[in-house]
């Protein structure tokens, strides 16, 4: 394809019987074949028969023109064969009347979704422990890469609080390769789980400063969008811990290879206007909804921040559901794209 985007109108009679519809099934009716590009003025004027709209000119009108061309499965079966033909992939967006169907070139940069969560080693707010309802979160999500925090259990030597074999069969997502040992899922809890085809480069650990045992998992990646580094974060109960950890974890970042960088996790801060202002010099600081406590929240704990290079969007997670949560955060969702 030439172009790496192709628009192909697929247009459907979407239950409404309009004024053309009712037009093409007169001509039906009198045996013509319904011509889809009806003559226009210039066309009469070469003795074409008049009375009738001209659809080549209202088709250019964008999310006006309507083609009877047979309803959405028959369209939508069409526009399936010829993106296969031609090797595209069909996402498919719906208007009134109306349909677009999008062919997309399969090597186009599509946004990469980034997802935190923490998921307190499985326990819901009922107090039951059931990895099975964080997992579930996690695949609504639809999340290309996601850093979770207490992903293991602070016992012994931190085994996993999520069976990997659910892992990959209820999210469709891999652990990376961030653990120390054959038992944990993370490094100080911390886990990071990516699409198949999201590949590990590097990985660097960060013991970070304070009272507390935290630490931060930095991962260099390959993915769709081009070489991106993800850090991993659950930052300290004090904000005066916070501070030091976050100078600590911009000046580790700092000595390394540039590359589109993005920090997402628990950062426990319960101000949107303070407390982050160190790891802001070098990076813009998102902060999504409230996500903590779960039921009813009144903080935003959890953020992202990224550098320069990439353009990050916060959207909005699936909608909870109600009754008992899987933990005491809600996910964060966002969309990332090079600029």
């Amino acid at each position: 394809i030439p172009p790496e985007i192709a628009f192909v109108k697929i247009n459907y009679f979407a239950q409404k019987q309009c004024s053309e519809q009712k037009e093409h099934d007169r001509d039906k009716k009198a045996g013509g074949k319904f011509n889809a590009d009806p003559p226009c003025k210039e066309a009469r004027r070469q003795g074409q028969p008049k009375g009738r709209k001209c659809y080549k000119h209202k088709r250019r009108a964008p999310f006006k023109h309507t083609d009877h061309g047979g309803k959405n499965q028959h369209a939508l079966g069409n526009a399936h064969k010829a993106g296969v033909a031609i090797g595209l992939h069909l996402p498919l967006t719906f208007f009134a009347d109306h349909a677009y169907v999008t062919l997309m070139h399969t090597g186009l940069q599509t946004p990469l979704r980034l997802a935190s969560y923490n998921i307190r080693a499985g326990l819901g707010t009922d107090l039951r422990r059931d990895p099975s309802r964080s997992l579930a979160v996690i695949a609504t999500l639809g999340a290309d890469i996601i850093a979770l925090q207490e992903a293991d259990f602070r016992i012994g030597q931190r085994p996993s609080a999520l069976p990997r074999k659910l892992i990959s069969d209820i999210t469709g997502l891999v652990p990376l390769p961030v653990a120390i040992n054959a038992v944990s899922l993370g490094w100080h809890g911390i886990a990071l789980l990516a699409r198949p085809e999201v590949m590990t480069r590097d990985v660097h650990r960060f013991d970070l400063p304070g009272h507390e045992p935290r630490g931060a998992v930095v991962v260099d990646l390959e993915t769709r969008l081009g070489p991106m580094r993800v850090v991993g974060v659950h930052l300290g109960l004090l904000r005066s811990a916070r501070r030091r950890q976050l100078d600590h974890i911009r000046a580790q970042l700092a000595q390394l290879a540039p590359l589109p960088t993005v920090i997402m996790g628990d950062f426990n801060e319960w101000s949107t206007q303070r407390g982050l202002g160190r790891i802001a010099r070098d990076y813009a600081v998102l902060t999504p909804q409230r996500t903590f406590p779960s039921r009813l929240p009144v903080a935003s704990l959890d953020r992202f921040a990224h550098c320069a290079s990439l353009d990050l969007r916060v959207i909005a997670p699936p909608a909870k559901a109600k009754g008992a949560q899987p933990s005491d955060h809600l996910p964060v969702l966002a969309e990332a794209q090079p600029i």
